[in-house]
């Protein structure tokens, strides 16, 4: 299924701009008028991206590239790219040559983040990015508009925290679903979508293996499916596209852009940012121990290289507090393939401990 296929006929009055990680700053999209939609690659292949891409470059990137050259993603009134990794700050220029007039900025957001000049540079790199969208848009942004766009951002971020509070009683493919769902729709209509949208409970969730599932970002729902239908339940995970990205709220007290800064800095970290050795490693331990996890499972993308680096650090921690930890490399959505027979024996390890 395409996240995008409805746009046209059914959000056609909306604007809306892509965006593909959760450091780009929603809330200056939406007071700049846009609706921010997130880009996943989906279940598609990446054939027309190989004449801009390597074939050593993600599936995300590829994949992505691919929609955009089919046309999917013409809705989109520009895309924006935050400083990550070496694929993506790459992306950005190909996507401009690929997609020629199409609107792509990259926001700049620091990879140290224990620098105590961080801070400043942040706010200053969103006063730059707030005056490429008003030369877009050819109107200003003012402070009240950015203060409306946080309690908006921050209605739909708790929506989503609610949500996950009940994440236990949900089959987790049903879960990912609703939540990839919310960030490639119109902010409002997302709200309305997650106000309303019906549940139905699993019978007995407290049977099984209890698994932290992390990674990059997450929209195989036949991976999920096989972890929860070989015995494991998905209670907590660590996603671009999952609680990384709604588990903090802007500070609606504070000054617009520090506030969005702000929360930009003390959000859960990913590998592609450092504030010290071992942080991300040390902060997904945590998390496992607070939901009680049996184990984690960390879905890395082949050829993505800032989780390549981290491993090591994350079994060095895991090893230390004894949590069980498995690393499953993936590359296209759809049949597990080699990492179905590695999970299976995982959770049986786990069930046999």
């Amino acid at each position: 299924m395409s996240f995008y296929a409805e746009w046209q006929g059914k959000w056609a009055y909306f604007k809306a701009i892509g965006y593909f990680c959760s450091y780009v700053p929603e809330e200056l999209l939406i007071a700049a008028g846009f609706n921010p939609i997130r880009i996943l690659p989906g279940v598609t292949d990446a054939s027309l991206s190989q004449t801009h891409l390597q074939s050593y470059t993600c599936y995300l990137s590829r994949a992505c590239l691919h929609r955009a050259l089919m046309g999917e993603l013409d809705f989109l009134s520009g895309v924006i790219f935050a400083h990550t990794c070496d694929t993506m700050q790459g992306l950005a220029d190909i996507w401009l040559q690929a997609r020629p007039g199409t609107f792509v900025e990259t926001f700049n957001f620091p990879t140290v983040l224990n620098s105590e000049k961080a801070i400043h540079y942040t706010i200053a790199e969103l006063e730059r990015l707030k005056k490429r969208l008003e030369d877009l848009t050819g109107k200003t942004i003012e402070e009240e508009s950015l203060r409306e766009a946080i309690k908006l951002v921050n209605k739909k971020r708790a929506l989503l925290q609610s949500l996950a509070s009940k994440r236990e009683k949900l089959p987790a493919s049903l879960y990912f679903r609703i939540v990839n769902q919310a960030i490639t729709m119109p902010v409002e209509e997302a709200i309305n979508f997650l106000e309303t949208v019906g549940l139905e409970p699993e019978e007995k969730p407290q049977d099984k293996i209890r698994i932290l599932l992390a990674g990059s970002t997450l929209d195989d729902m036949v991976l999920v499916e096989f972890v929860e239908e070989s015995g494991g339940k998905i209670v907590e995970d660590d996603f671009c596209n999952g609680t990384r990205y709604f588990q903090t709220l802007t500070d609606e007290t504070l000054p617009p852009m520090e506030a969005i800064a702000r929360r930009l800095m003390e959000r859960p970290l990913c590998p592609c940012k450092f504030l010290r050795t071992g942080a991300y490693s040390r902060s997904l331990m945590e998390k496992a121990y607070k939901v009680q996890a049996h184990g984690v499972i960390l879905i890395r993308q082949k050829f993505c290289d800032p989780w390549g680096w981290e491993f090591p650090l994350m079994q060095s921690v895991f090893r230390e507090k004894q949590i069980p930890l498995l690393m499953v490399e993936t590359e296209q959505p759809g049949a597990p393939g080699p990492a179905a027979t590695r999970i299976q024996a995982f959770l049986e390890m786990l069930k046999g401990g």
